[in-house]
């Protein structure tokens, strides 16, 4: 009985292994691989899903998937059950609670297994290889699934002697659960619907897999990924451990704990992990991902946009890759490009309010105001309480001297997050358009508490205890504005500009000629060093800052009354400007 048995087993293997390999006759092969060796069609269902989605899957990624297939389908002719599909794969993803949604009198799910694996095995295309490493790690999870819990799974000797596996659908009809996911629901209790993204997504969705299976390294590694989001990075770092010591060679296992350490500012050790998951599976997107992530907090930008240049390169549909490609790009100012991933993110997901917040940021930065009006409102109607979003658009508003929409928006980001240190930053810099220096203060100082090491907030501090002639306090802002960015050229035109009111003149000239060398195009630093070279006495060099001034801004009032000045100190009133 055994040999006929171990005879009917190798035989549907091998003929689903030339099936996989010729590209053809895949979906015959796997309806007959069901009912003649149903361990194995279990752990190749179970494994092939968990394989190709991940622990942690964004369960978009499982509809975007179901869609292509039906896309596929109708293309075909052929009817496809999307949402049972969707149910099918997020139950064996993990989300134990949806069992209860299959409907077994609306679903034919022996052909709806069948047809999500022709589904995934057209987008994978797996060589020889590959093929054989996978039929492997099957047999060995059949021979698990048989061992652990045999009653779930149905008699060979019964087929043997003529009767059929009846099948999930058949089994639900006669008031047995689905052979895939039987006596796993029951555990998790009842649900009742297909949960949208974000529900059910906790680290208990992986207890009843490992109430089973204790070292089950998939449970693991996604009740520990589920934890680290949760930010319960110890617990996260056990399961991974745990994971890593069951299967030193998981990537999946290493990748999340990679994330785990850089989530806890443990960069070397996160960066370890991922050159040990990349090592064992160069082509994992995520693992790549992380460590560029990784070297954007440790400020390694040209690494980071390499990594991600070679993430994007492994998935061009990845979103957490272009997105972190638009990052590092913007670290560069390369704008343009930073708008296209932006713009690419948001052709695989239309509804990421992130994604609408950062490019409306950038089209700021690049003037294009209506355009990042646009975004961030669409960020906001999205996302109300995004601060971000409220954040960028305030400074929008400023930027286009619409300073009652600004403070508004600054104000509602201030009650939403009071620790939101960027809010008190926009909200002073419009205060002090308005000249409500005061209040500009308080904001200055407020966002300094939450964050010392904020350069603007401070310059800007000083520029306005400047513009109120307390000029001391002006130049001890100032000067620690430029300890902390001492390349900056506003950092050093506006102490410049504080030695030129004490007159400080030498010092003065130094400051403001570095900040010209670092930045030519700076009106307001050559009007400054205009009016420094003519208090020193200098003056064909002040008529010379004053002419560069203006050629950059004909309108420039600052400059035409410096070098009206000057000319009248030189004996030359009337004399026009060239």
């Amino acid at each position: 009985m055994q040999d006929d048995l171990d005879r009917v087993d190798a035989g549907a293997v091998a003929d689903l292994r030339a099936a996989l390999l010729a590209r053809k006759g895949l979906g015959e092969v796997l309806r007959r691989l069901e009912p003649r060796y149903p361990s194995f069609w279990l752990a190749l269902f179970t494994g092939v899903l968990r394989r190709w989605f991940g622990p942690g899957c964004d369960v978009r990624k499982v509809t975007a998937f179901t869609a292509r297939i039906a896309k596929r389908q109708a293309e075909g002719g052929s009817p496809f059950a999307a949402r049972q599909a969707e149910t099918l794969i997020r139950i064996v993803l993990g989300e134990f609670a949806l069992v209860s949604a299959l409907e077994p009198e609306e679903a034919e799910y022996p052909e709806t297994h069948v047809q999500i694996l022709c589904g995934l095995f057209e987008e994978w295309q797996p060589g020889a290889d590959e093929v054989d490493a996978l039929l492997a790690e099957t047999e060995g999870a059949a021979a698990e699934y048989r061992a652990v819990a045999p009653e779930r799974l149905p008699s060979f000797e019964r087929w043997l002697l003529g009767v059929q596996y009846p099948g999930p659908a058949a089994a639900a009809a006669s008031g047995m659960r689905p052979a895939s996911v039987a006596g796993v629901g029951e555990q998790a209790g009842e649900g009742g619907r297909v949960v949208p993204a974000g529900d059910d997504q906790g680290p208990a969705r992986y207890n009843p897999a490992l109430a089973l299976n204790p070292d089950d390294t998939w449970a693991l590694t996604g009740r520990g990924l589920a934890y680290n989001v949760e930010g319960r990075y110890e617990e996260a770092l056990a399961d991974f451990n745990r994971a890593i010591d069951v299967d030193p060679g998981s990537a999946e296992a290493f990748t999340g704990r990679g994330d785990t350490y850089r989530s806890t500012g443990r960069y070397q050790d996160a960066l370890a992990d991922f050159a040990r998951a990349i090592d064992l599976d160069p082509g994992l997107c995520k693992a790549v991902r992380g460590r560029a992530y990784t070297y954007m907090l440790m400020e390694r930008f040209e690494d980071a946009l390499a990594e991600f240049e070679r993430a994007v390169a492994l998935d061009p549909e990845d979103a957490g890759a272009l997105s972190g490609r638009g990052i590092a790009y913007g670290e560069f100012d390369r704008h343009e490009e930073a708008v296209a991933d932006y713009t690419r993110v948001l052709e695989l997901e239309p509804d990421n309010a992130w994604a609408f917040s950062v490019r409306g940021e950038i089209y700021r930065l690049m003037n294009r105001y209506q355009e990042a009006l646009a975004d961030l409102d669409r960020a906001l109607t999205l996302d109300p309480g995004n601060c971000r979003a409220l954040v960028n658009r305030g400074d929008t508003y400023r930027d286009l001297e619409r300073y009652d929409e600004a403070l508004a928006d600054f104000d509602r980001a201030v009650a939403l997050d009071p620790g939101n240190a960027q809010a008190f930053l926009g909200r002073g810099l419009t205060l002090q358009d308005l000249e409500r220096y005061e209040q500009a203060v308080a904001d200055f100082s407020r966002c300094i508490e939450l964050d010392p090491a904020d350069s603007l907030a401070i310059g800007g501090r000083g520029e306005t205890y400047h513009l109120m002639g307390r000029y001391d306090e002006a130049l001890a802002d100032r000067d620690r504005a430029v300890g902390l960015r001492p390349g900056d050229d506003w950092a050093l035109a506006g102490r410049g500009e504080t030695y030129l009111a004490l007159g400080r003149y030498e010092e003065a000239l130094a400051d403001l000629t570095q900040a010209l060398d670092l930045d030519p195009s700076d009106g307001w630093a050559l009007v400054n060093r205009g009016k420094t070279y003519h208090a020193l006495g200098r003056y064909e060099k002040a008529l010379a800052d004053y002419a560069r001034a203006l050629d950059i801004d004909p309108d420039d009032t600052d400059a035409t009354a410096g070098r009206a000045q000057t000319l009248t100190a030189m004996g030359r009133p009337s004399e026009p400007q060239n």
